[in-house]
């Protein structure tokens, strides 16, 4: 068989896992459909189940995301093979040369960083360096510190449960809430109380490390007392 032969060959597998790839890009559309319906479907229930439920969907739609990854590089180094050893049609009978260099690896799950939550294509720490833009509304009046509102519990506890993926529970003495950590540093909790709002006035803190540290508050609207913390 001729070099121009063996790059006839290896073109076709190239073509087969490129549209290989194709069919897993919309498994992964789907996956991410039915992780945002659900999402919804959940609205409401417990921050932990919430989570969880959604997290699994989250990860599967980013391993699912991986293994396109892997198959677009992998038809890619095949493609320049395949250039490398010419056609069949007028190719010469020298040997075939090995590739230079080795299909890409595929990842280490074990290796790969952690999924995080996004809301609205967002992290936790995205939200907090943008001021929580997408998230809410802002107060009325001039605060301290940038704080967002919302219409509802179920509201704050879903966009909670949704962005704490991908952190690890953080035992906080001083801290009347649940506190989670990401592996960069930044921190987000839930409280069900406040100095102004008192035993009933679910919020959001989260803090993003640094020489300055960078902070957001996101609670529930109350028409008496818009924008209190």
């Amino acid at each position: 068989m001729s070099q121009g032969e063996v790059g006839d060959r290896v073109r076709t597998t190239a073509d087969t896992v490129k549209a290989a790839r194709a069919v897993v890009l919309a498994a992964q559309e789907l996956a991410a459909d039915a992780r945002d319906g659900l999402a919804l479907a959940l609205d409401g229930s417990e921050p932990e189940i919430h989570a969880g439920v959604v997290g699994v969907l989250t990860t599967a739609v980013s391993a699912i995301g991986d293994a396109a990854d892997y198959a677009g590089a992998l038809s890619a180094a095949l493609i320049a093979f395949a250039d490398r050893m010419g056609t069949g049609r007028g190719a010469g009978t020298g040997s075939v040369v090995a590739p230079a260099a080795s299909a890409p690896a595929r990842p280490d799950p074990a290796k790969a960083p952690p999924t995080l939550g996004r809301w609205k294509g967002k992290t936790a720490k995205e939200h907090v360096l943008n001021g929580g833009e997408d998230i809410g509304r802002k107060p009325r009046g001039s605060k301290s510190m940038p704080i967002r509102l919302v219409d509802s519990v179920e509201e704050l506890d879903e966009i909670f449960a949704t962005l704490r993926v991908g952190a690890e529970r953080e035992d906080i003495p001083h801290y009347k809430g649940r506190m989670y950590r990401f592996p960069d540093g930044t921190r987000i909790a839930y409280r069900t109380s406040s100095r102004s709002g008192g035993d009933n006035d679910p919020t959001m803190d989260l803090a993003v490390p640094g020489k300055q540290k960078t902070t957001l508050k996101v609670h529930v609207s109350h028409e008496e007392q818009d924008g209190t913390s």
